[in-house]
């Protein structure tokens, strides 16, 4: 049986290259920052039980400045994975999840070129499905596979995607382009480098999670408010971010005066002009203990 490989072209375009070449200095940090982006994807899809290797194929095609790339799987490692990424087929499933396929589904970089180098301000599951809605300051929220998400996430992963497209700060470099199967799939313009550069960490910033059960002290029903909860000790307000869980209340989940959540909560602590700052996001409600008196609570009428 042979090894899982995958081969695909990588163009480098613009009027510093007319003459077919590029310098070292500039290629070998993007290849080597391109293999790293695999590796951070394939740590997602086969949680780490495979090493991916990237190489470079023999043969620079004429063009602007085209590359041919293979993606290699060892055959016992492919054996191993079969039932556990999609169709048997892990290369495949890692290069969706990049955008290089040409799906008509964002992947990574599609998604690092919308998001315009922003933090998301809300991440919600969306029910019975394997994808999460990512909502950004300012633009339309964007719908991606939960391992999309988790890969965005990844500080590894980002950064390697920036040193990947580091090149298009040259002057003269224009563009990116990948080739699957011989067709145009994935085209990264000198415009979008400003995307690709890291969200600005926040000074100092902690973030914790952890699985806490809550006793619901103030519902609130209102898009975007959120509810006041108690640990036990104290009492402070939680954001709500679990799609699943909204559409309940919704469809007329009821609550009693003395409720539980047993949730899973981001905690994120920052310092904000001298001040400690905190915020605290329920991310997955795991069970809704109830106590035998009921109360419902309606809903608020939507405005005209």
């Amino acid at each position: 049986m042979h090894n899982q490989e995958e081969t695909f072209k990588l163009r480098f375009d613009g009027e510093a290259l007319r003459d077919h070449t590029i310098a070292v200095n500039d290629l070998a940090p993007s290849l080597l920052a391109l293999g790293d982006l695999f590796n951070e994807a394939n740590n997602i899809v086969t949680n780490g039980q495979a090493e991916l290797s990237l190489r470079v194929k023999a043969g620079f095609e004429e063009g602007s400045f085209t590359i041919n790339l293979d993606v290699i799987l060892p055959t016992i490692e492919r054996m191993a994975l079969f039932f556990t990424s999609e169709e048997g087929k892990p290369i495949l499933s890692i290069m969706a999840l990049l955008g290089f396929l040409g799906l008509n589904v964002p992947g990574l970089i599609d998604l690092i070129k919308r998001s315009k180098g922003k933090k998301p301000k809300k991440v919600i599951q969306i029910e019975q499905s394997s994808k999460v809605r990512m909502e950004f300051e300012g633009m339309d929220s964007i719908e991606v596979d939960n391992a999309v998400a988790k890969i965005f996430n990844s500080l590894g992963a980002r950064n390697a995607a920036k040193n990947f497209v580091r090149p298009l700060d040259n002057e003269g470099m224009e563009t990116i382009e990948v080739f699957y199967k011989g067709n145009p799939t994935l085209k990264i313009n000198q415009d979008d480098l400003k995307s690709f550069a890291l969200p600005e960490e926040i000074e100092n910033e902690t973030i914790s999670e952890a699985v806490q059960l809550y006793r619901i002290l103030s519902p609130n029903f209102v898009e975007g408010r959120k509810w006041r909860v108690s640990d036990g000790v104290s009492s402070y307000t939680a954001e709500i971010a679990d799609g699943d869980f909204l559409i309940k209340i919704e469809r007329g989940e009821t609550f009693g005066s003395r409720d539980y959540l047993r949730a899973k909560v981001i905690t994120k602590q920052w310092i904000d002009n001298g001040k400690l700052k905190i915020s605290r996001t329920i991310v997955k409600v795991i069970e809704h203990i109830k106590t035998k008196e009921q109360i419902e609570m309606h809903l608020p009428d939507k405005e005209e």
